[in-house]
């Protein structure tokens, strides 16, 4: 025989085969006896540490005594293999699902062998921890030989009473007490492949009956941050072991693996599993040491557990060796002999703000009975709960209940709060709450909740929001007479109102009302619709309102009208759809209003009014659509509309409209496209419109952009103004003329009419200037003056400008009349007929001796003319004894005219007089210089000479700035959110 110290990896497998078929028999008469054995020895077994202490004395000394006696008769079916029992401690403080160690008294008791030649046997354990609990696994093992290895599986059935491993925990503000430890039950399957160089084992668990227990988040007027659950885990684990050269002596292995565990048969209030599925990865050694001792040291990891582990010490009885196939035919098989289960203890959310437990109280119309405001037993009415909500920070929670069917009715003026910092939460919230343990969580539904509670007050306001601090959330409010409001308001903090549906069925119906608050209103994700008055009314003077996420649909008034005076409205990622009146108004004087990422679409108004005096509109990435009235429309005195990325397309009237006095409005990189009317019209008194940023102004019904206000000031900067149905610029000054005009590095293209035309534009302060821009594709002419003072040439404040264009712009490229001054510099004009036309008739009732002459500067042009003139001055008058015949004075200098296309014929410069019969008696003042030659100057009947030598300027009272005017100042408009 070879010593228990040796390796035996010679022992041929077949030799095992042999010895193991006559063992058989044995096994069965002695099974009887093994179960005897075993209960005697477990009264050995009364403390860990006695059990330890008598392990060791056996393994050392001569069997004495009863329970030693006992033993030797189960050491197993020969003097060197494996026993039948075996006992042993797994200290563990926190194991993979339990905590404390325990004792474990086991046999493997063989049964019988099949025809196929696998061995039956019986793996049982029992085990006692220091907690005073029992568990068990009782098992079905069969193991057959495979050429060298050896093939096992298992079938077990696990009861785990160990109630005693967490203490009960009562939950403040309840009655309810959450039991420390649950009885639990599975069913295990079991699989190994084992092999003289390493094995591979896996296990599966499947908990069986009644699996979980949990509480929260609301027990009682509790609110839980953390649920209570106890819940025994399903699961796998898998693992691969080696055995280790250097620890051959003592059968060393060490194993890897992984396992995976959760509960998914249970879920929370939110709809998550009790357990979510997690993995965790371990290692683990066993040796054995001398010859009956098992020692197994293991580590865990996972998201779950964290960290845990056991060391196991085991006494095999008869012989321990585990190092080749054949000795480990009789070992038990490894597996968690604790059920794993999860234990979270709960959690009271406390108010980081007090230091206490949050306080709900419960509504729920489709409870039985008045109910207590629990959860087990909630109010019915909404005034119930206000009757019991008086602390700060209460939380009133309504279900949703029947409300679908019967709204909940508030009370008759309104649900209102009795402290500040109430919260009023339906539900389907996805509100957090924050909390000093656990952090913001919600716990009332969810993000994505569908399911609103139904409130409703015909007669009144559904929900009164008067105290600071105040937050309502998730609700639908349905036939109000109005949704929120105020009611006597606040004067200082901050009120939230996030996820609310307000909808009207019935006449005179508004959305939401602020006419007493000083403090800040946040509204978040508000849905309007359907209402039969205004949406949104802010009418509390200095008021601070914020909305949100939301959106305004068929409203029958003013989506958002602040009417308040000095009241400030912050509108961010808005929709405003489908009213019957105006988008949004800023009606009172010094109201704001801040309009961000928004859409407003299909109004019957206008979109977008600044009417009151002063009153201030910013606007940054906003869509307006479709509007019947106008996009933009600052009708107060002194009014502001200031805008960047503003789209308005397809008005059913003016694009914009700045209609009140020393109303602005600036719009920076925007487009006006569409409108059944002019594309901007300027009609206030010293009113302003500037464009610049690349902005344009497109397809416009009528002109592009209308001037009729005396003093207006228009400024067209690095922006441009293409297919206007009539004029692109059309500027009529009857007061003062005082207008200011400037087209600067512009472009104006393809007109019905002609690209600009400027009427009494002549006050001494009145100019329409183009500068650096381009004129093209006009049908009548490019630039036309009428009695005005207009400044065509490069860019003074850009050294280095590029000159200015006027191209293919039907007849003329600048046509003047009645006493205009036209100063035409470092141009260029082509695909015109004529270049330049100054008509001198000043008119039929024009007093010769009183009306002013029609001047002309006309210096380093390029003119190429498709007709046969290049500039054409006509000389008219009506001759009278001792009055100049002539209304023009004209300085021409430094001009190239050539003819392009078919033109035959050209006349450079025609100078002509519709009497010839007359002579003049005063010489008019025209001077040419730098004509091309002499076939290109023609003077026709005037009968007076012409100085081709260099001639004092004109002196005509130009305007004497060129510069364009500035942006207005911009008002304290709100920063957006």
């Amino acid at each position: 025989m070879r010593s228990n110290a040796e390796p035996a990896r010679g022992r041929p497998a077949a030799g095992a085969l042999r010895r193991l078929r006559r063992r058989t028999s044995r096994w069965k008469r002695r099974a009887h006896d093994a179960l005897v054995a075993a209960l005697i020895a477990a009264s050995a077994a009364e403390m860990p540490g006695v059990a330890v202490a008598q392990m060791g004395q056996m393994g050392m000394a001569p069997a004495t005594g009863i329970a030693n006696r006992a033993v030797q008769g189960f050491k197993g079916l020969n003097e060197n293999g494996p026993g039948i029992l075996y006992y042993g401690v797994n200290a563990a403080d926190r194991g993979l699902g339990y905590v404390g160690s325990y004792m474990t008294l086991g046999g493997f008791v063989p049964g019988f062998q099949d025809d196929l030649g696998g061995l039956w046997a019986a793996d049982l354990r029992g085990h006692l921890s220091v907690n005073g609990g029992f568990f068990s696994n009782v098992g079905a093992v069969r193991k057959q030989f495979l050429g060298g290895s050896l093939l096992g599986i298992g079938v077990y059935w696990d009861y785990d009473g160990d109630l005693n491993q967490y203490s009960d925990y009562a939950i403040p503000y309840s009655d309810t007490v959450f039991a420390g430890g649950q009885v639990y039950n599975q069913v295990g399957i079991s699989g190994e492949w084992l092999t003289d160089f390493g094995n591979i084992r896996s296990n599966g668990y499947i908990p069986v009956g009644t699996t979980a227990q949990y509480v929260g988040p609301f027990v009682g007027n509790s609110l839980l941050c953390q649920n209570g659950v106890n819940a025994g885990l399903a699961g796998t684990d898998l693992e691969v072991g080696a055995y280790i050269p250097g620890l051959s002596d003592w059968a060393g292995m060490i194993s890897v693996g992984g396992y995976a565990y959760g509960n998914a048969r249970y879920n929370l209030p939110n709809g998550q599993d009790v357990v979510p599925w997690f993995g965790g990865v371990y290692t683990r050694l066993d040796m054995t040491f001398i010859e009956n001792w098992d020692f197994s040291l293991q580590a865990n990891n996972d998201s779950y557990f964290d960290w845990t582990g056991f060391a196991r010490l085991t006494y095999r009885m008869g012989g321990s060796r585990r190092r080749n196939v054949p000795d480990q035919m009789e070992q038990p098989m490894m597996r968690n002999e604790h059920i794993v289960r999860a234990r979270q203890t709960p959690t009271v959310a406390i108010n980081p703000e007090t230091g206490t437990p949050w306080r709900v109280f419960h509504v729920d119309n489709s409870n039985a009975g008045v109910g207590a405001g629990t959860a087990a037993s909630p109010y019915t009415s909404l005034n119930s709960a206000q009757a019991a909500a008086t602390n700060q920070y209460d939380i009133v929670y309504v279900h949703a209940g029947n409300s679908g069917v019967t709204p909940y009715t508030t009370p008759a003026t309104g649900y209102s709060f009795a402290a500040p910092n109430q919260y009023l939460i339906g539900e389907g919230s996805g509100l957090a709450i924050p909390t000093a343990v656990c952090g913001s969580q919600s716990f009332f539904g969810g993000l994505s909740g569908s399911l609103y509670p139904v409130l409703t007050n015909p007669l009144a306001t559904a929900i009164v929001v008067n105290q600071p601090g105040t937050v309502v959330d998730h609700f639908q409010i349905v036939g109000s007479r109005v949704g929120i409001s105020d009611g006597t308001g606040f004067s200082s903090g901050v009120a939230s109102i996030s996820d609310v549906i307000i909808s009207g069925n019935g006449p005179g119906q508004r959305g939401v009302e602020i006419a007493s608050s000083t403090g800040t209103f946040n509204f978040d994700r508000v849905r309007l619709a359907n209402l039969t008055n205004d949406g949104f009314v802010i009418s509390a003077a200095n008021a601070d309102v914020n909305i949100a996420n939301s959106s305004l649909t068929n409203i029958a008034g003013t989506g958002v009208l602040v009417s308040g005076s000095g009241a400030k409205v912050d509108v961010a990622t808005v929709s405003v759809e489908g009213n019957l009146g105006t988008g949004v108004n800023a009606s009172g004087p010094r109201s704001e209003i801040t309009l961000v990422s928004s859409t407003i679409a299909d109004t019957v108004g206008d979109a977008v009014v600044a009417s009151g005096s002063a009153a201030a509109i910013g606007i940054d990435s906003v869509r307006i659509l479709r509007p019947e009235g106008s996009g933009l429309v600052a009708s107060g005195n002194n009014a502001l509309i200031q805008g960047r990325n503003v789209g308005v397309l397809v008005t059913g009237s003016d694009g914009a409209v700045v209609s009140g006095n020393a109303a602005n409005l600036v719009l920076v990189s925007s487009t006006i496209g569409s409108a059944d009317g002019f594309g901007a019209l300027v009609s206030g008194s010293g009113a302003g419109l500037y464009l610049t940023g690349s902005s344009a102004i497109t397809a416009s019904a009528s002109d592009g952009v209308h001037v009729s206000g005396d003093r207006a000031v228009v400024l067209v900067q690095d922006s441009r103004i293409t297919n206007s149905n009539v004029n692109g610029i059309y500027v009529s000054n009857t007061s003062s003329g005082d207008s200011q005009v400037s087209l600067v590095r512009s472009t104006i293209d393809t007109a019905g009419g002609s690209g600009l035309i400027a009427e009494g534009v002549s006050g001494s302060n009145g100019v329409v200037q183009i500068l650096s821009s381009t004129i093209s594709n006009a049908s009548v002419a490019g630039v036309v003056s009428n009695q005005s003072n207009i400044d065509i040439g490069r860019d003074p404040a850009v050294p280095g400008a590029p000159d200015s264009a006027i191209i293919n712009s039907g007849g003329w490229g600048v046509l003047s009349a009645f006493a205009s001054r036209v100063r035409v510099q470092n141009t260029s004009i082509s695909g015109v007929s004529t270049g330049i036309e100054v008509d001198g008739n000043p008119g039929p009732t024009a007093n010769p001796l009183t009306s002013p002459a029609n001047n002309l500067t006309a210096i380093s042009n390029t003119i190429a003319v498709t007709g046969s003139t290049g500039i054409l001055i006509t000389a008219n008058h009506v001759p009278q004894p001792g009055v100049p015949t002539s209304y023009v004075n004209a300085l021409m200098l430094q001009n190239r005219i050539t003819a392009s296309g078919s033109a035959t014929g050209l006349t450079g410069i025609a100078l002509v007089t519709t009497n010839p019969t007359s002579p003049p008696s005063v010489l008019p003042s025209i001077v040419v210089s730098d004509a091309l030659g002499p076939t290109n100057l023609s003077v026709l009947n005037l009968g007076t000479s012409v100085t081709e030598s260099p001639f004092p300027e004109v002196g005509w009272g130009f305007p004497a700035t060129r510069t364009p005017p500035e942006l207005p100042p911009t008002p304290a408009v709100p920063t957006p959110p």
